[in-house]
């Protein structure tokens, strides 16, 4: 019988209400609103330098506000932990005695859940643009190839370390300790499906329902599983690196496109 160790990034029962619901709902937010910021300070940035549509231009960007929103949410998420005598480096432990039967879990949720990263994406598009294509030149217009190399390297690493660790490592277990299991899996995972709206913010709605709509099925199956299995966290880390260098190479796509 596989003794189930104890899951070193949750709070005990005894202290989760001593914890500041402010200090948990900054750690929640923090991404969405460092994106948010990032693109803004970039359109101010091109505005004063003269661009005619600075907004529209800072949507190619987004790579690096998706960096940026990851270490500040990531620092913030370091300093909320400490102040719980608790470690970061507490995520990405592999429970030993467990290693064969998490890797085949993982392996096949992720096969379970494969349609969740897919037909979302595609009928949602088609449902809201008419052509789920017109949603890619959206989401990766034409940038510097230069800089979009190194969005593509810094993104899918800064954000597979901290995203997933943020809702479902740090924010849910607290929140639930304060607002019942029900309520914490349903802010957490509205909003990790709604900071995907600000990466990248376009002011069109229906870019905007398109990227919470294609998440929130995903981001609701993650919580479910790490809240039922929290000592999946670091294989569902290295599996969404892996994932978002699909990302990185659709953003060096868009910038070879500049070359052309």
């Amino acid at each position: 019988m596989v003794t189930q160790p104890a899951i070193e990034f949750y709070p005990s029962q005894e202290n989760v209400s001593t914890i500041p619901l402010p200090r948990i709902f900054i750690v929640l937010v923090s991404r969405i609103v460092s994106f948010l910021l990032f693109q803004l300070a970039v359109a101010g940035a091109l505005l004063l330098a003269g661009a005619a549509d600075p907004l529209n231009q800072s949507v190619a960007w987004w790579p690096y506000s998706a960096a940026f929103g990851s270490i500040v949410s990531y620092i913030l998420m370091i300093s909320a932990m400490r102040k719980e005598n608790k470690s970061i480096l507490s995520f990405y432990k592999f429970n030993k005695p467990t290693i064969l039967i998490d890797i085949l879990t993982v392996l096949g949720a992720f096969v379970a859940l494969g349609p969740l990263t897919f037909f979302p994406n595609i009928w949602l598009g088609n449902l809201l643009f008419g052509d789920s294509a017109l949603t890619m030149d959206m989401m990766f217009p034409p940038f510097s190839p230069a800089l979009a190399i190194i969005g593509a390297i810094i993104f899918p690493l800064t954000v597979g370390m901290s995203e997933i660790p943020v809702y479902y490592g740090y924010t849910l277990p607290r929140l639930k300790g304060r607002m019942g299991l029900a309520g914490a899996l349903i802010l957490s995972v509205t909003v990790h499906a709604l900071q995907h709206s600000a990466l990248p913010f376009i002011p069109d709605w229906r870019f905007i329902a398109w990227r919470f709509g294609m998440f929130l099925p995903l981001a609701l199956a993650m919580g479910v599983l790490l809240y039922s299995r929290p000592r999946l966290m670091p294989y569902i880390v290295i599996c969404h690196i892996l994932m978002d260098l699909s990302a990185g190479y659709l953003i060096y796509h868009a910038a070879v496109k500049v070359l052309m």
